[in-house]
C-alpha cells in the first residue's frame, strides 16, 4: 500500500516492576480474531467493514527482524522506545502481538508511566500496511482479516485511540474484487440485517451493478 492504516487496541495497559530493575510498560498492541469497530471503506463512506487480525499476522515481519518505535500519541518528540536498542520488545503470544516497553528515564518517560499507572491511557494505536488479505463480501458488514502485516514502523500509547482509518489502495482493492470498477461503492445500498446472505445479498449487489451498467 502506498499510505499506511491506523487501528486501535483498548486492552488495558500494566507497569510492571522489579526491585533490581526499571519500570516497564505491558500490554497488547493488537489482539487475534477480536472484531473491530465498522470502518467506512473510505472516508465519507457509507459502507463499512469489520476487520480482524488472523493469528500470525505479524509472525514474519517481526522474524525479519524489522525496527519499531514506541511514541506517546504518534509523535516522533516523545519516544519511549525503539526495538533496535533493545529498549521495545515484540512477540505474538496466544493473545495477539504482545509489547513491553522499557521508558526511559525522562520527562516524557516518567509521565508515561505514570498516566498508565492511573489508567488515563486507553490503549495501544499502531500503524501499519497489510501485504496479504482475505475478504467475505457476502458478510454483512464485509469482513476483512488480515493474514500478514509488511510495514509496521511505530507503536503508540494513547488516551483516545483514533477511528480506524483505511486507504484509497484498500478501497480499490474491493472494488477490484467487487467487479464494480468506477461505480462508487459508497452507493452500495446497505442491508436490513434480517436478509439471508446466500439469496438476496447477491442479488442486491447484482441489482446495483446492473444499475451502474457493470457487467
Amino acid at each position: 500500500m502506498s499510505d499506511y492504516e491506523f487501528r486501535s487496541c483498548g486492552e488495558e495497559l500494566r507497569v510492571i516492576s522489579d526491585p533490581d530493575q526499571p519500570p516497564k510498560i505491558v500490554g497488547h498492541v493488537a489482539v487475534f480474531g477480536s472484531r473491530s469497530l465498522p470502518i467506512p471503506l473510505f472516508e465519507g463512506s457509507k459502507t463499512k467493514f469489520v476487520e480482524i487480525m488472523a493469528r500470525g499476522a505479524f509472525k514474519k515481519f517481526l522474524a525479519d527482524g524489522n525496527d519499531v518505535i514506541a511514541l506517546v500519541e504518534h509523535n516522533l518528540r516523545e519516544r519511549l522506545a525503539r526495538r533496535g536498542s533493545g529498549t521495545l520488545q515484540l512477540w505474538e503470544d496466544d493473545k495477539g502481538l504482545a509489547f513491553e516497553i522499557a521508558p526511559p528515564n525522562t520527562e516524557v518517560g516518567r509521565s508515561t508511566l505514570e498516566h498508565v499507572r492511573r489508567k488515563d491511557f486507553a490503549g495501544m494505536s499502531f500503524r501499519f500496511k497489510a501485504d496479504a488479505d482475505e475478504w467475505d463480501l457476502l458478510a454483512n458488514p464485509m469482513l476483512r482479516t488480515v493474514k500478514s502485516v509488511s510495514h509496521m514502523p511505530e507503536v503508540s500509547v494513547v488516551m483516545i485511540p483514533a477511528y480506524p482509518a483505511t486507504t484509497a489502495e484498500v478501497r480499490s482493492h474491493v472494488e477490484e474484487l467487487l467487479g464494480t470498477g468506477d461505480a462508487q461503492t459508497s452507493d452500495i445500498p446497505e442491508t436490513t440485517g434480517n436478509e439471508t446472505q446466500t439469496d438476496t445479498e447477491v442479488e442486491r449487489r447484482l441489482k446495483f451493478y446492473d444499475a451502474q451498467g457493470v457487467k
